[in-house]
């Protein structure tokens, strides 16, 4: 049964988000205040009415403004973008866009509500403001990437400094970031030159709040920021050396448990290298109103056991998800890579975990039963992020969905209630290197399926919901050097197609490259039909190159059909191609769609695309 149709918004805050369905908490000027839209991570905005499937173009769609970041501040040092870049809707019109770089930097450019003109593009770059969150601490500099992950430089380089998307409470101004640094070394800092760079002493990081107010306090530091991410669980100690901060920040409000407004941080090993004292995935809570209160911060190791190794939490980049289960009780969704399992030690390699805000007590869990053999052969499940369908969409068993994909490339739904535990039934046959034991005896998981044995899957999905009165919305999703694909949700999937995904997709008729999650914007609301006819599916592809490399791809995808509407390598005017972007970060920054606009960040850049009036092909 398919229940009643609503409107889903993308929220003024996510400390003050709309945890349950059938409000829409904002207007048609949005904040993109968190990574994915919103802390089911849907990647969903319902709002934005400026693009439509019907009639988006090569010719009336593309490029507006691109920013050189290394020209605004002249660093040294990279300034790739990894992380979503956050928008926060201006009062008088327009918006004011938040990028975060691996040179420890954080842009903010204000956008005008009709970016047209190259003059205007102009005063978009020479009234940006550009904070380097290491100018407080001498002797530190963005992390060389020859000291973390055996010195590989293949995954982020040459540098690391902020990685995950930071998270804003608009409801008191706040945008909160971790960054990264290294202290020295005090000559030779050559980063990425690992013949000639010295060794730096030691590896920070540390939690900030700034100001979003405008005024003198614009940008500055608030709420006793910042302060040093440390702290024990366990038998683990954290230690920052080869430990990264990955995954999208997450806000909590006040009033759950525990008490006070809480910022929480994931981090990961890097590089799967095991030279650290701290191997396994870290989450962090903090008080979100002063960053340095008696109590905190909330700590919990994946794997706690003295000497265990892997566990770590770094998703693609997707951020730690937040819902409700059916009893009303909110809870963190987050998912961990190769590493060690066993519950009776607290170790929770490859694994979906649910956590209680306080980060006390693993409320649930699903470890697959082949977990020992993708230890062996460093098959994550842990690769992607987890999106909460949301709330009672959907009849019991199907009303608290969590789904995700790994890097077998499966996707698994999951009840939020009882996400399944290890159940490994008869078949299983025990820890092993060489055999992948998938056990379909498990009872209380609802769904696994693989989706293509091609690559593997290092994104995340996104969900819409509202496209046509067929189903209860749709999941879109693409394995690494995959196609996109559309799988609509529903408690009644066709014959043979299981549930509560419905097994056969609509495909495009592309490949996407290299770690692309989507987002998703709705065109109009059609409320004769009750549904969004016109949306649309946007994703950035990349080609799996830490520097250098080819440049990015923004594709816009009819969200029913897959149809290709627009992509960035098309439109030639001049014998150039005018919409390519700079080139794409390794794994590259989702595209955020609001306000008219889609903000995109690679290595080089930020580029602003919109609706425009051209000719091609001259």
């Amino acid at each position: 049964m398919r229940k009643a149709q609503v409107r889903l918004g993308v929220c003024a805050g996510v400390f003050i988000l709309c945890l349950a369905v059938g409000s829409v908490c904002c207007s048609a000027q949005v904040n993109v205040a968190t990574w994915h839209n919103d802390n089911w991570r849907t990647g969903q905005n319902v709002n934005e009415t400026a693009f439509n499937s019907s009639s988006l173009s090569d010719t009336n769609f593309g490029l507006l403004c691109s920013i050189s970041l290394s020209g605004i501040t002249a660093t040294p040092f990279s300034d790739q973008v990894y992380a979503q870049p956050l928008v926060v809707a201006n009062a008088g019109g327009g918006m004011t866009v938040y990028v975060v770089t691996q040179g420890d930097y954080l842009y903010a450019f204000n956008v005008p509500a009709n970016l047209t003109t190259q003059q205007q593009c102009n005063t978009v770059i020479s009234t940006a403001t550009a904070v380097n969150l290491l100018s407080a601490f001498s002797g530190e500099y963005p992390v060389d990437c020859c000291y973390v992950g055996g010195g590989q430089c293949g995954t982020v380089a040459p540098t690391i400094g902020i990685l995950g998307t930071p998270v804003i409470d608009t409801a008191t101004s706040t945008l909160y970031l971790v960054a990264e640094s290294q202290i020295g070394p005090s000559s030779n800092y050559n980063p990425g030159n690992c013949n000639s760079s010295a060794m730096p002493s030691n590896w920070v990081h540390r939690l900030h709040a700034l100001d979003l107010t405008s005024g003198p306090t614009y940008l500055t530091e608030k709420f006793s920021g910042p302060v040093q991410i440390q702290g024990s669980s366990g038998g683990q100690t954290f230690n920052s050396r080869e430990i990264i901060q990955r995954p999208g920040l997450l806000g909590l409000p006040a009033g759950i448990v525990p008490a006070d407004a809480t910022v929480y941080a994931g981090f990961s090993m890097m590089d799967r290298n095991s030279q650290t004292a701290s191997p396994s995935g870290w989450v962090f809570g903090y008080k979100a109103n002063n960053l340095a209160a008696t109590g905190y911060p909330e700590v919990f190791a994946t794997a706690q056991a003295q000497g265990a190794q892997g566990a770590g939490i770094w998703q693609g980049g997707a951020g730690l998800a937040a819902g409700k289960d059916k009893y009303s009780n909110t809870y963190l969704f987050l998912s961990t890579a190769d590493g060690d399992f066993g519950v009776g030690n607290s170790n929770y390699g490859d694994s979906l975990l649910k956590l209680t805000p306080d980060l006390s007590t693993v409320s649930g869990y699903f470890t697959p039963t082949d977990q020992f053999w993708r230890k062996c052969n460093d098959q994550d499940f842990g690769s992607g992020g987890t999106v909460l369908i949301p709330d009672t969409l959907l009849s019991s068993p199907n009303n608290y969905l969590a789904i995700k994909a790994d890097k077998e490339n499966y996707l698994w739904a999951f009840d939020r209630s009882n996400p399944g535990g290890f159940n490994a039934g008869t078949c299983y046959q025990g820890p092993t290197c060489s055999l992948a034991t998938q056990c379909a005896n498990q009872s209380t998981l609802l769904q696994s399926f693989q989706v293509t044995t091609k690559g593997q899957a290092r994104s995340s999905p996104a969900f819409w919901y509202g496209h046509d009165s067929t189903s209860s919305g749709s999941l879109y999703f693409s394995p690494t050097f995959g196609p996109l694909n559309k799988y609509d949700i529903s408690a009644s999937c066709p014959p043979g197609q299981g549930g509560p995904i419905c097994t056969m997709p609509v495909t495009s008729s592309v490949d996407l490259g290299y770690l692309a999650t989507p987002s998703v914007s709705s065109g109009p609301y059609n409320s004769q039909s009750q549904s969004y006819p016109n949306g649309i599916v946007w994703a950035v592809a990349g080609d799996n190159s830490p520097q250098g490399g080819n440049p990015a791809v923004l594709f816009a995808f009819d969200a029913n059909t897959l149809n290709e509407l627009y992509d960035s390598n098309r439109c030639v005017i001049n014998s150039q191609k005018v919409d390519q972007p700079g080139p794409a970060t390794k794994i590259p920054a989702v595209p955020t769609v609001a306000n008219g606009y889609v903000v995109i960040g690679t290595q080089t850049d930020v580029d602003i695309y919109g609706n425009l009036t051209r000719t091609c092909g001259n």
